[in-house]
């Protein structure tokens, strides 16, 4: 009997262990970006360079500054995109769209609807000078270029864990009043 269990108890182990694998690699590394690839991307003016040190760590090399922005917004993207949706969901008041009806969420985005950190990054945005506006939108650019490129559980692992949650969070594009919003927080 007790012979049975062992061997009845390791074959299921061993089955738990290949569904949990095919788990991670089917589902959460799709999320993992991709660091190896070259990539096609429409919006950069001329070829960039993305190099990662052994730490991960992106160096970029661009020849113009709006492209070595594009290429900043991209890496952002691919290495923290949650995040940054995260942030730009608490400075809009909107967090409730990625947590849920939760009455202190809602609470809290009624706090931050009334802060107007959204509404001020727009206003802001417009009295910018034109370079400015045109070194923030490359940023933005480059996020986008990363999002579209991308299904919702490929842009970010947590992403992922919300689907396999049943809450499929729809992405919106990045704006450039996105990144001053987040600024004042």
């Amino acid at each position: 009997m007790t012979k049975k269990w062992l061997i009845g108890g390791t074959a299921g182990g061993l089955i738990l262990a290949l569904v949990l694998w095919s788990v991670w690699e089917w589902f959460f590394h799709r999320a993992l970006p991709d660091y190896d690839a070259d990539k096609a991307v429409t919006g950069l003016s001329a070829d960039v360079e993305i190099l990662r040190d052994g730490d991960g760590v992106a160096h970029i090399f661009a020849e113009e500054l709006s492209d070595l922005l594009f290429a900043q917004g991209y890496v952002h993207a691919q290495d923290r995109f949650f995040t940054m949706d995260f942030y730009r969901h608490i400075a809009r008041g909107e967090l409730h769209r990625i947590a849920g009806p939760d009455p202190e969420v809602i609470e809290n985005d009624r706090f931050m609807q009334t802060m107007r950190f959204a509404a001020i990054a727009e206003e802001e945005f417009q009295t910018l000078s034109p370079e400015a506006r045109r070194l923030l939108t490359a940023f933005a650019d480059g996020v986008n270029a990363y999002i579209n490129d991308n299904r919702p559980v490929q842009v970010a692992l947590e992403y992922a864990a919300l689907h396999l949650a049943g809450r499929d969070i729809a992405i919106t594009p990045w704006r450039p009043e996105d990144s001053l919003a987040i600024s004042k927080l």
